[in-house]
């Protein structure tokens, strides 16, 4: 009886990982939309709750024990959508050179296939999960109208500091990734 709750209980969190998965790949629609009409505060707080979703997401995954070959491939996915779009809306505006979002998407573009020809995943390793966090953070400071950034005018300086590590990150996450695949595809 035991056990079986506990089966139960393992198949809701992989449900529920799955389910902040398409939440953060569904959100993106509006999220453009609502930027499109200049609503960058709400536009922000979905950012920030499909940001959220992914933490969770992760959470629940870890506590279902269980490896979905969907979620494996959705997850980083629904990241990189989320992630990639609103730097695309901040070269529109100026904010970052068009050159370095289009790195960072040759990046995520090689990196995922790779990711995506392995039967798990291929999980994203610290150097990755790193760049994608100072990612997130640049760019809530860095989102048009954000309060914070209106209030404390000096915090760009850091925002767009984040984003030049992360781009960093990216890069050196990526040729960590083909360097790994290199030597175990020689072992």
């Amino acid at each position: 009886m035991f056990n079986d709750i506990s089966k139960k209980k393992l198949i809701i969190f992989r449900k529920l990982a799955n389910i902040l998965t398409l939440y953060r790949i569904f959100i993106v629609l509006p999220i453009i939309s609502l930027i499109s009409k200049e609503y960058y505060l709400i536009a922000l707080i979905l950012f920030i709750t499909a940001g959220i979703s992914d933490s969770l997401d992760g959470y629940f995954a870890r506590i279902s024990k269980t490896k979905s070959k969907w979620g494996a491939k959705a997850d980083p996915i629904a990241d990189k959508i989320l992630i990639i779009l609103p730097l695309i809306l901040f070269v529109k505006l100026n904010l970052i050179p068009l050159w370095s979002v289009w790195l960072l998407i040759t990046r995520e573009l090689i990196i995922s296939n790779w990711r995506g020809s392995k039967e798990n995943g291929a999980p994203a390793n610290t150097n990755g999960k790193i760049k994608t966090i100072l990612q997130f953070i640049s760019i809530i400071i860095l989102w048009p109208n954000n309060p914070i950034s209106i209030i404390y005018k000096n915090i760009i300086i850091i925002g767009y500091l984040l984003y030049w590590i992360s781009t960093f990150y990216s890069i050196y996450s990526g040729i960590n990734y083909l360097y790994c695949q290199s030597v175990t595809d020689q072992e």
